[in-house]
């Protein structure tokens, strides 16, 4: 600050010398023409005074004659030293006065790069300005630039995320640093500038992102003075879903009780407790439960998971409630008809090796009339089909060589040799076989069997073995890598087979893939082909229900190359099918006796056979009857033989019925899917809510969806999931659905309405008038509507209607142009009013604003944006980048009363919160919370206004504010506010 004394010795010395005297303090300098314009002018009588070279040196400067600018704004600096803004002239006129600025730009106008930095910097040090910064960073990329010394990109450091680091919130910081070996200019976050008035050598960042559930991508970029780029991207996860908890039971054991099932979470679970009790605690993403518990008198089990994210789940499972799902039969022996013949059939049961010999079946009462009588009625009574599956084309696994033709191979020999009709037989290999079409096959064909008729199943692809679930899966064609869901559970196909809806007969599951062992939970059972009794024994057997199931290996991988094109297994099973002469045979004792012993010995799998627990499984056989081309017979004058069961011969044969219609689809119930605590409909104040998801389906869950969403990473039969969703004001609308593997769809529709607490909401925010700018220089730019447009977008003010008026006068007459918008202000209801300059030259254009109380005219902030490229989005960018200031400088930030005295209060909330002098705030207690009426969770609490008060005076921590009304009876200590 100059002294007045000082001030008037040197507008006297230089009166004197030029007035009295009639000699000037430097050379004279006249006005010069250029393209019919004047430059070296000023408004008024040139008096030589400080403000007169400082306007007719910038005057010069306009037209570019840079010497006779650079002696003006040096004459002014040695009679009024020192940039500032609002520096007063004389009487109530104030020019904003950045005499080394200008210099400093016509210095580097003349090439002295170093002399103009030197300017710049002593400007800056005096009071920042826009148009300083700006020409202070061209100035510095300039002298890189002409002494070749920036030798490296920027480096660009970020703390946060780590990559694949999750998070379950709406927003997260991006935090970090960008440095340099020149100066940092630039450096976007997903396309969004970070605030750099000045660039720098080191600059560190923190901005905030939205985030979408899923990965997100987090790219840093970063672009130094003298034009080199650097770029950094990692991958942040969103992840707002709880783990997945699925309880398979809570069975009583000994006095306690087994709680079993899984949990699984990507980003891994941190702890599981039951009943308030840990049992788990770790980092694995996956985990068994399979723990004994004491209920200690309670009715059930609450298991809470939680992830490492912090999400948490829970489920509650009584005992004996537990669902039930398809099982194997435990290990049986069929008595008489377990034999081999030849080589011994070994099976393993726990850890040992079991083997049968012998030919118990020999002996029995038959004739070869009555084996021809058998096979008549079987033929005639009902139909065979076949569902036959090979896949060497995946889209995300590797290719297979042999299993297309495995299955070619097996329609063609069911074709020929076993009398199966071509349009009873669906052939699904490589594209064909995507799990969509797989399981509306499975559907339709199991839907529409008949009590006669006969299902054959066959895969050949690849197989897949979960350890956590201890469940295995078919891969369909686009079946995705380490995605279960796009799979097909064995469990799911073990279900639906065994459904009492499927009125098949028998049910055959050849499966030739890797762990397609996991398809059986029991002990195998055999047959073995023998002489005519043996095989009219069997057609008995086949008249009886039957759920079997064959597969190439156990819980191991299986050889794809084999022989002849064809993988081991089936090689030798077609090899078996096609020299068969036998006129009945079942698939078992093909296994035993020519597929067991090659394929164990050569490719060392073990093929096993077993049965599915179901009441539709009546210990019957699936067999296999050779095609001889010619209609059997049976002549009435042929004695019959005596027969156990008489009812199944009929005097008149049917005729082959044509296929039946379907009556019940097998599994046609969608899960059930139970939302705890929400209806159709509900109204909260908060900004995000929890969905509590139990879904239960006798085939299991495949998929669950949120808004289209995947939400589930893989199968469960009785799953818990929580779900985070973040809410945005007014109407939220979720779809939650739930699918099992049939295809079979729960869906739930949810609105929530969100209320914002009314002192967050954009009534409650600062309350701006915005004042048409004062124009100066050559070029008139209109840019309140641009403005207005993005204060608005940006939330952070409540904007009210822009005002047209025009003031008129020049800045001289700005106390009277604040005065009048202040009035305007305040008639139209609005705290602040948002005035400004823009001068536009052409050599840029450099736009300021100042926010200004409606009360009592307290300057709150002053921002200023410069640009030298006039275009449209050179505008648009500079507009943004005054709201971006405006909005960082008179932020919204909220804190709490500490001490109470009179009308004065005192908060936690100072300059480290940049709080300004003559801010308005909100004081307010929150309301009684909203609870739901059935489950009482609490779903928020609107707020209590208890007045307003404005910030008198600032410290570091605290800050002193006044209110604006009489104060509240309620208002005491520990009561919050915010700024408007």
């Amino acid at each position: 600050m100059k002294s007045p004394i000082r001030y008037v010795m040197i507008s006297l010395i230089i009166g004197l010398c030029a007035g009295l005297l009639g000699c000037p303090a430097e050379p004279l300098q006249k006005p010069v023409e250029k393209e019919g314009l004047l430059y070296g002018v000023t408004r008024g009588t040139f008096r030589h005074r400080w403000w007169n070279y400082y306007e007719r040196g910038n005057s010069f400067a306009d037209g570019g004659f840079w010497k006779e600018a650079e002696a003006d704004l040096r004459q002014a600096i040695s009679l009024w030293d020192g940039d500032r803004r609002r520096e007063r002239t004389y009487g109530m006129h104030f020019i904003d006065y950045f005499p080394r600025r200008e210099l400093g730009v016509v210095l580097l106008r003349q090439g002295r790069i170093d002399a103009a930095i030197s300017e710049l910097e002593d400007s800056l040090s005096k009071e920042v300005s826009a148009k300083g910064q700006y020409y202070l960073d061209k100035a510095r990329g300039e002298k890189i630039r002409r002494e070749k010394s920036d030798n490296a990109p920027p480096q660009i450091t970020l703390a946060a995320p780590l990559e694949q680091q999750r998070s379950n919130g709406k927003t997260y910081t991006v935090q970090g640093e960008v440095s340099d070996d020149t100066f940092v200019k630039e450096i976007r976050v997903n396309g969004k500038p970070v605030r750099i008035d000045l660039a720098q050598k080191q600059i560190p960042f923190s901005v905030e992102i939205p985030l979408q559930l899923g990965p997100n991508s987090v790219e840093i970029e970063a672009v130094d003075l003298a034009g080199k780029r650097s770029r950094m991207e990692r991958t942040l996860i969103c992840d707002r879903s709880g783990p997945i908890v699925n309880l398979d039971g809570l069975d009583p054991e000994n006095g306690l009780y087994r709680l079993f099932g899984y949990a699984y979470d990507a980003a891994g679970i941190r702890s599981i407790t039951v009943n308030d009790r840990e049992i788990l605690k770790g980092t694995a993403p996956e985990t068994k439960i399979d723990h004994r518990i004491s209920l200690s008198g309670q009715k059930g089990a609450v298991v809470i998971a939680e992830d490492r994210v912090g999400n948490i789940t829970r489920a509650v499972i009584s005992p004996n409630a537990s669902t039930k799902f398809m099982e194997m039969k435990e290990d049986t022996l069929q008595g008489p008809l377990l034999a081999a013949v030849g080589n011994p059939f070994l099976f393993f049961r726990g850890t040992q090796y079991l083997s049968y010999r012998g030919n118990p079946l020999r002996g029995l009462p038959t004739s070869e009339r009555r084996l021809n009588r058998l096979i008549w009625n079987y033929k005639n009574l009902g139909n065979d089909y076949a569902l036959i599956i090979g896949i060497n084309n995946y889209e995300h696994w590797p290719p297979l060589q042999t299993a297309a033709n495995d299955a070619k191979g097996l329609y063609q020999i069911l074709s020929e040799r076993y009398g199966y009709l071509p349009g009873n037989i669906r052939l699904r290999t490589n594209e064909a076989a995507t799990q969509a079409a797989l399981i509306q096959d499975l559907r339709e064909i199991a839907a529409g069997l008949g009590e006669n008729d006969n299902l054959l199943i066959y895969f050949a692809g690849h197989g897949q073995m979960d350890d956590l679930t201890s469940d295995g899966y078919w891969i369909p064609a686009d079946g995705k890598l380490q995605e279960p869901t796009s799979w097909i559970t064995h469990s799911s196909i073990k279900a639906v087979l065994s459904s009492e809806k499927v009125r098949a007969k028998s049910v055959m599951i050849i499966a030739d893939s890797c762990y397609s062992g996991s398809l059986l939970r029991g002990g195998p059972s055999s047959l073995s082909p023998q002489d005519l009794d043996y095989q009219a024994r069997l057609m008995e057997l086949a008249r009886k229900k039957s759920r079997q199931i064959i597969t190439s290996g156990g819980l191991e991988p299986v050889m794809d190359q084999g022989r002849d094109g064809h993988s081991l297994f089936a090689y030798y099973l077609l090899k078996a099918l096609e020299e068969n002469e036998l006129n009945v045979i079942d698939f078992e004792s093909l296994l035993m006796n020519h597929v067991w012993t090659p394929v164990a010995e050569i490719g060392g799998q073990r093929p096993t056979l077993g049965r599915l627990k179901t009441p539709m499984d009546e210990n019957g056989q699936f067999v296999l009857v050779l095609d001889s081309g010619e209609e059997e017979t049976v002549s009435k004058d042929t004695e019959e033989p005596e027969v156990a069961d008489e009812n199944v011969f009929e005097e008149k044969p049917q005729r082959r019925p044509e296929r039946k219609t379907a009556i019940a689809l097998p599994d046609s119930d969608p899960p059930a899917m139970e939302i705890r605590g929400w209806d159709a409909e509900k109204t909260v104040f908060l900004e995000q809510v929890l969905f509590e998801i139990h879904i239960e389906d006798e085939t299991g869950i495949q998929n669950l969806t949120i808004n289209g969403k995947k939400v589930l990473p893989r199968p469960g039969r009785n799953v818990y999931v929580n779900y985070l969703a973040p809410l945005k004001k007014g109407e939220n609308a979720f779809v939650i659905e739930s699918t099992d593997p049939m295809g079979n769809v729960s869906r739930r529709e949810i609105m929530v309405h969100r209320k914002v607490p009314s002192v967050y909401d954009l009534g409650a925010r600062m309350s701006v008038a915005l004042f048409p700018f004062d124009q100066k220089g050559a070029k008139k730019l209109e840019i309140e509507h641009i403005l207005h447009g993005q204060l608005i977008n940006s939330n952070r003010f409540d904007m009210r209607e822009r005002q047209s008026a025009k003031f008129g006068g020049d800045s001289a007459d700005e106390k009277a142009q604040e005065d009048a918008a202040r009035k305007i202000a305040k008639d139209l209801g609005a705290e602040f009013a948002l005035l400004g300059t823009v001068v536009a030259k052409e050599s840029g254009v450099q736009i300021s604003t100042r926010v200004v109380e409606a009360r009592d005219g307290l300057l709150l902030t002053y921002e200023d944006v410069y640009g030298e490229e006039m275009d449209e989005k050179m505008i648009q960018n500079l507009c943004q980048g005054l709201v971006v200031k405006l909005s960082d400088s008179l932020p919204i930030v909220e804190g709490k009363v500490i001490k109470v005295k009179g009308n004065e209060v005192i908060v936690n909330l100072g300059e480290n919160h940049r709080i300004k002098k003559g801010m308005h705030s909100i004081l307010f207690e929150e309301g009684e919370p909203l609870k739901d009426p059935d489950t009482g969770e609490i779903l928020g609490a609107d707020v209590m206004e208890l007045g307003t008060a404005r910030v008198e005076r600032i410290a570091q921590k605290l800050s002193y504010v006044k209110l604006m009304e009489e104060p509240p009876s309620e208002l005491r200590a520990g009561i919050k506010l915010v700024t408007k």
